[in-house]
């Protein structure tokens, strides 16, 4: 199955988005923040220290604790970029737009702060603007995430 979305997302003519989309969602999957984890990780804490062997087709990978799969979800981050700066449908953009920003949320909160000052003196700034969501207002994504999703009305409150 994550062959055959590969290969679409690589070589679809029609499409092509949608398959790009869907492999970006995996990889945001077996990573610390997706629900597939074990997938990837064998049921293994993310205290062990071990690292198992998962990936694609030429894309050679290593689970570690601190890779940039597994917690910095780099792949993902990669492919819902390329969703946005390719894809024709808004509706593809306004989802890809949506997990970058949970993705730099998800980072933000998780990291390892020296004190209890650390959110008061860096504060979180969404990633994109007012301005930049306005032209998917009217999609149907946009309505959804913002009738449905709590944490995508707080990032259109705290967006300039």
């Amino acid at each position: 199955m994550w062959v055959r979305i590969q290969d679409s997302a690589l070589h679809a003519v029609s499409n092509r988005y949608k398959y790009v989309l869907q492999l970006a969602h995996a990889w945001y999957n077996i990573s610390y923040f997706g629900n597939s984890w074990g997938l990837a990780h064998y049921s293994n804490s993310i205290n062990v220290y071990e690292s198992a062997q998962y990936g694609f087709e030429g894309i050679p990978s290593r689970v570690d604790n601190d890779s940039t799969e597994y917690l910095q979800l780099k792949t993902a981050q990669k492919l819902y970029r390329q969703v946005i700066a390719e894809s024709p449908d808004p509706e593809q953009r306004c989802e890809a737009m949506a997990m970058l920003q949970l993705i730099a949320y998800l980072e933000y909160i998780t990291i390892d702060r020296p004190d209890l000052r650390y959110e008061e003196e860096n504060k979180y700034l969404p990633v994109f603007t007012k301005a930049m969501w306005k032209g998917y207002e009217n999609t149907q994504m946009y309505k959804r995430l913002n009738k449905r999703c709590s944490y995508f009305r707080d990032f259109l409150k705290k967006a300039k």
